[in-house]
């Protein structure tokens, strides 16, 4: 994954998650998901943060599509890290299943297809325990493709969760793939976000699915997500995420990379520094040229608006000695 943000970095954030990405700075943070009716823990929702104290997430990043995708697949192989270390140190039962974003239009592109099926060869296990949350949009739902993907998540993965994005006016394009829980994130702090909810609200209800409500930061919003049915919740209301570090791929040629990417940065500003000088000096050209002109134009105007100077007395005195000479 660090080589596909290297080589499809884009924007300046692009080139900055990459750098973070070599250093082994980007890492999740984990946050239980609790019952909404007692409060006990059911799963973990995790997320790619960075910073001195893990706070800033990735995807508030500039990012391209590229390198979005990349982020994707990193997020999913981090779960299976997880996963697998406490497989390996605690007893199955004592475990929570992880929740963690995935757009599906990753899953739709060769490399995700192809990273799925190896982490599905190689991580059985540790995968099925994860719970992708999926954002799938209208028209990626009607990719004839999209649907045999999501037939080999659910072959895969302990269940699928479909993450909703708001406002949205019809949620009928999910039908197909039988959704049976829906996470959607919204403070609730307006009459426009509360509206905003009711075309989910009334399509969890007639489906019959299960309700997450994310970024649940207050007792109020809480309040008004049991009202409308929400099975679990996650939030600042009640836990602080906890940055989950490990160690990232061990890439003997990530040094090399980063002096390419530095000697790439360094020519490309010697080329616009070169390009902008040589604009400087040909509209400087051009602004000489055109003074010259200029100066020209008034020159000539000067000479024809001159009249000849005439002296009667002195045109006299040369007339008579010239009659004298004569």
């Amino acid at each position: 994954m660090l080589r596909m943000i290297e080589d499809n970095a884009v924007t300046d954030d692009d080139h900055k998650l990459a750098e973070l990405m070599a250093a082994d700075e980007v890492c999740h943070a984990c946050q239980p998901i609790r019952y909404c009716s007692s409060d006990e823990i059911e799963y973990q929702y995790i997320t790619l943060r960075y910073g001195d104290k893990k706070d800033h997430s990735v995807f508030a990043l500039d990012i391209s599509d590229t390198v979005r995708a990349a982020l994707d697949l990193f997020a999913l192989y981090l779960a299976v890290r997880q996963t697998q270390f406490e497989l390996e140190t605690f007893h199955p039962d004592l475990l929570n299943n992880l929740v963690f974003s995935m757009n599906a239009c990753t899953l739709l592109r060769p490399e995700g297809k192809h990273f799925i099926d190896q982490l599905g060869q190689h991580f059985k296990q540790p995968m099925s325990m994860l719970i992708p949350s999926l954002y799938l949009t209208p028209g990626e739902a009607s990719n004839p493709a999209t649907k045999a993907i999501l037939e080999r998540l659910e072959d895969r993965f302990h269940k699928v969760c479909f993450d909703v994005h708001l406002p949205i006016s019809d949620l009928e394009y999910l039908t197909p793939f039988d959704p049976q829980m829906i996470k959607i994130s919204n403070s609730l702090d307006s009459q426009d976000e509360k509206r905003a909810l009711l075309p989910v609200i009334r399509y969890i209800k007639r489906r019959k699915a299960t309700l997450v409500a994310g970024r649940v930061t207050s007792q109020n919003t809480l309040s008004q997500y049991k009202m409308l049915g929400a099975k679990y919740y996650f939030g600042y209301v009640s836990d602080v995420p906890i940055p989950v570090h490990f160690k990232g791929f061990e890439d003997p040629k990530a040094e090399m990379r980063k002096k390419q990417r530095e000697r790439a940065k360094a020519e490309q500003f010697a080329d616009q520094q070169i390009e902008a000088q040589n604009q400087l000096a040909q509209e400087q050209a051009e602004r000489d040229q055109q003074q010259a002109l200029l100066d020209a134009s008034i020159d000539n105007m000067y000479q024809s608006a001159k009249t000849e100077f005439v002296d009667e007395e002195i045109e006299a005195i040369v007339r008579q000695v010239e009659e004298k000479n004569g």
